[in-house]
């Protein structure tokens, strides 16, 4: 039987059992309910098999009644895991650093396009965008509500008669239809 995923996230160790009462070691493992897979020989004085981290703590009363001693060859799951990490504090610090400077550069709008312009210049939109706080480099959540964008710039443009926005991750597109005349 291989770990299952409560045994790895809890964290589980496989360990060596050396003694002449081995087999008496399981028996009374087996007994106080410690959680044991995984029970092979290795030879004929010793035992290898995986336990649970919480049972490996509890073994002392077993060990001491058998005469066995024991020995961890290999420790697995998520408590290990972290000990590990938490060595590395740079590593830590770096990851989180990341991860701001990925949130930061997420937040900014990085471009803006115009789309549905026959007549009036694209440079023209984009400049009554900018005045309404539309712009490259403009942090995204300093914009007004799409609603109140769309009704000021078609204040500013009376040219359209209907002016939509359509943000897109980092990219803002700015869809016009142009008035009958």
């Amino acid at each position: 039987m291989h770990a299952s995923i409560v045994s790895k996230l809890r964290g589980f160790a496989v360990i060596e059992v050396q003694g002449d009462r081995c087999e008496s070691f399981v028996n009374e493992a087996g007994k106080m309910g410690f959680v044991i897979w995984n029970i092979r020989r290795t030879s004929p004085d010793r035992l290898q098999l995986c336990i649970i981290l919480r049972d490996y703590f509890r073994l002392r009363p077993v060990l001491k009644q058998t005469g066995c001693r024991v020995r961890v060859l290999e420790r697995h799951g998520v408590p290990f895991f972290l000990d590990r990490l938490l060595k590395r504090k740079f590593f830590i610090a770096g990851a989180g650093l990341f991860m701001a400077v990925l949130i930061l550069l997420s937040s900014i709008i990085w471009e803006v396009d115009v789309v549905g312009n026959e007549t009036i210049p694209e440079e023209r939109i984009l400049a009554a965008a900018k005045a309404e706080g539309l712009h490259p480099l403009q942090w995204s959540f300093r914009l007004k509500t799409p609603d109140e964008l769309s009704r000021r710039m078609l204040n500013r443009l009376p040219e359209l008669s209907w002016i939509g926005f359509d943000r897109s991750g980092t990219k803002v597109t700015i869809k016009g239809v142009e008035a009958a005349k």
